[in-house]
């Protein structure tokens, strides 16, 4: 069973901490300032459980839904919605199915990729867990094998971008292991293993081959033993606090056993050491949420290189596993990462996001998805879940980063 999720804002995030210790130590630290992304919350819901009217520093409040199918959102102010060029669950097709690259219910993969160490360009299959699909970032047939034996997948956008907002799941299956680890459900990870999505561009090649010979990339996240950051092999994603010191974002520990639902959105800079660009990033994990927001960032930090030349159009997941027996790591037989719902959205306005829990707060959820709108207007958003996202409560987090609760 999950824990109740503690929802965790803090300016002063230690790297690399615990989620516990995270919420004991940080608690709700706005010392910094005033939050963007706390706004007001609608009233509480009717005898239906979708929330009604209501007002507060965000806004408006919410209006009517339905318990299935096509659910909406009525208020004012919800500004503009984003433009979600790739979204898959992994519902098209049954366990042991090759993935469709045309399954997403919006967008579609380009390919199989063979872009990095391990990954032959076979399509991934399909693996049923928790009720539902997920992609296996492994041959499932050679699971056994010493080898990497990886399948991922690859997504090229119809343009370049530089803001954009990546969001996934992940899980490991009772009994096996994340990359790096040293045994079944463990996540202490022991060595550069795991790149979870790999950005880059696709006249480079591949995102490996963009880093590599100086064009940009970037990964999210990477996890280096205890580094569990965004980062790039030809950029530096970085923040400043006090406009003194720079540093790298770091997501708070994932879970060996849960499910771990990552969110990563970013804006660069203005101009070129304008400091002023947005990052914003979050997990929801072991029943804890934790989020970070810093607008005083480089997202693409390389300062010899004009903004012109900071983009990406393509992607990869899995972007790498590798050096799995390094420092004590139980090496590549029975690891299985397993990744569902990736969400993509580029452009003004990405950072805008619909999320549904089991919950009236975020911090009294236990279960949390992000939903692509089926419509958005400054006065009504529409959306469809699917089964496992038939929750009574939702939540908006506008383009400026406002978070609505129980809307």
């Amino acid at each position: 069973m999950l824990l109740p999720m503690n929802f965790l804002y803090s300016s002063n995030w230690p790297l690399c901490l615990p989620v516990l210790l995270l919420v004991a130590a940080c608690g709700n630290d706005e010392s910094a300032g005033p939050d963007p992304e706390n706004g007001g919350s609608g009233g509480s819901g009717g005898s239906g459980g979708i929330a009604a009217g209501g007002s507060g520093a965000g806004g408006a409040g919410a209006g009517g839904g339905s318990a299935s199918g096509v659910q909406t959102i009525t208020g004012a102010g919800f500004g503009s919605g984003p433009t979600v060029v790739l979204f898959d669950s992994f519902s098209t097709g049954s366990d042991g199915d090759p993935v469709a690259l045309d399954g997403p219910e919006i967008g579609a993969w380009a390919s199989s990729h063979n872009h990095a160490y391990g990954f032959d360009g076979t399509l991934p299959t399909l693996r049923a867990y928790h009720n539902r699909n997920w992609m296996a970032a492994r041959d499932v047939a050679n699971l056994a094998s010493t080898s990497a034996e990886g399948r991922g997948l690859r997504h090229v956008a119809a343009q370049t971008y530089t803001e954009f907002r990546i969001s996934f799941r992940v899980v490991c299956p009772d009994g096996f292991l994340f990359p790096g680890t040293t045994g079944p459900n463990q996540t202490d990870f022991k060595a550069s293993n795991w790149k979870m999505t790999w950005f880059g561009l696709s006249t480079e090649g591949n995102a490996a081959d963009s880093g590599s010979y100086g064009g940009p990339d970037v990964v999210i996240p990477t996890i280096v033993q205890s580094w569990h950051s965004p980062a790039g092999n030809g950029l530096s994603v970085s923040y400043f606090d006090d406009d003194v010191e720079g540093d790298r974002p770091s997501f708070a520990s994932m879970s060996g056993t849960h499910e771990s639902l990552y969110s990563y959105y970013q804006k660069d800079e203005s101009s070129l050491g304008a400091k002023d660009g947005v990052l914003q990033w979050w997990i929801a994990s072991g029943g804890t949420i934790s989020r970070q927001r810093k607008v005083q960032s480089q997202p693409m930090q390389a300062s010899n290189w004009p903004i012109a030349n900071k983009h990406f159009d393509m992607f990869i997941a899995p972007g790498w596993m590798g050096n799995t027996t390094a420092n004590g790591g139980a090496g590549f037989p029975n690891v299985l990462p397993l990744y569902a719902d990736v969400y993509l959205a580029v452009g003004p306005s990405s950072s805008a996001m619909i999320v549904v829990s089991d919950a009236g707060t975020l911090a009294a959820s236990t279960k949390a998805y992000i939903i692509p709108p089926s419509t958005w207007t400054d006065t009504e958003i529409t959306f469809v879940p699917r089964p496992w996202e038939d929750l009574s409560h939702r939540h908006l987090v506008l383009a400026d980063g406002t978070l609505r609760e129980d809307v």
